[in-house]
């Protein structure tokens, strides 16, 4: 039987970032429907997984209504040597109304690894996110899926 080659990390995984705004330009259309396009830069670290220690920075893209919301960007993670992973994100919002009549966002999406540089030259991977919102301001990704370094 011959050997075959291992990977150096293969699926499944799960990794989280905890993201705090970092930049934010805003419009909001002034025509009553309360419609915002948002360009965002949030960052922050990584936890778990093997992406476990590095920053992440988010450069995204955002429609923001009352009732829905949807973005698109790219997800920078750098290692402290300065290697760099590009994940590509897309993520829909809708309001969901609780028990008590409250308005909650529930944003859910995907993700994939579209290049990276030194130790990330070969990723190659996919997977869901969830965003929830701890607070006004901060989004913690909740990211699941198939990654090899």
């Amino acid at each position: 039987m011959t050997k075959t080659a291992s990977m150096p990390f293969v699926t499944p995984t799960t990794f989280s970032a905890l993201l705090s705004p970092m930049d934010d330009r805003s419009v909001v259309l002034e025509d009553g429907s309360d419609i915002a396009f948002r360009l965002v830069q949030r960052g922050g670290a990584v936890t778990g997984g093997p992406l476990a220690g590095t920053t992440m920075v988010e450069w995204g893209l955002h429609e923001i209504a009352p009732t829905y919301g949807e973005g698109l960007g790219v997800l920078v993670i750098e290692h402290t040597s300065g290697d760099k992973a590009y994940l590509k994100f897309e993520w829909i919002g809708r309001g969901v109304t609780n028990p008590e009549g409250t308005i909650y966002p529930v944003m859910y999406g995907t993700w994939t690894a579209i290049g990276g540089s030194g130790r990330f030259a070969n990723i190659m991977g996919a997977g869901t996110v969830a965003i929830d919102m701890p607070s006004e301001d901060s989004r913690d990704w909740q990211f699941a899926g198939s990654l090899s370094l």
